[in-house]
């Protein structure tokens, strides 16, 4: 089994239910990841979560830049 590439899409979106995880979140989110980052970061698995909902000293997922950004596609 082989990973995607460029020849496979051009962008993942991942859809995140927040309104079901966090009650004060009414929103869901959505991040549209350009394969080209997913397949660079070398990462099976994306962990988001809300701005601000993190733990520790991460309050902000490194794919927040990615968030709602629906102008790349």
């Amino acid at each position: 089994m082989r990973g995607y590439d460029k020849s496979d899409c051009d962008f993942v979106i991942l859809y995140t239910p927040f309104s079901k995880d966090f009650e004060d979140i009414i929103h869901d989110g959505y991040y549209i990841l350009p394969i080209e980052v997913v397949v660079k970061s070398k990462a099976l698995t994306a962990i988001v979560f809300p701005a601000g909902k993190g733990k520790g000293n991460i309050m902000v997922c490194k794919w927040e830049k990615y968030k709602d950004d629906w102008a790349r596609i």
